[in-house]
């Protein structure tokens, strides 16, 4: 069983190379000189898959499995 701490990695990590393949797709044959608007692609594209995710888990709670584990990560003080 996984940590909460690396569930949360996980659930952090997924969303943010969803984000990179995703901005990538958007620019692919496009040239495009500019790195801050590459990075901006991908916190858009990030933050766009994290809040669908989200809104899914939330209703149908197997979607936690777009953020690359099923259940949301739990801490034991």
């Amino acid at each position: 069983m996984l940590s909460g701490y690396v569930i949360s990695l996980i659930r952090t990590l997924v969303p943010m190379a969803v984000g990179w393949v995703v901005a990538r797709l958007i620019v692919a044959g496009v040239e495009v000189d500019s790195a801050a608007l590459e990075m901006a692609l991908v916190s858009i594209a990030s933050g766009a898959w994290y809040a669908l995710a989200r809104a899914l888990e939330a209703k149908f709670p197997w979607a936690g499995v777009l953020l690359g584990y099923k259940t949301a990560p739990t801490y034991v003080k």
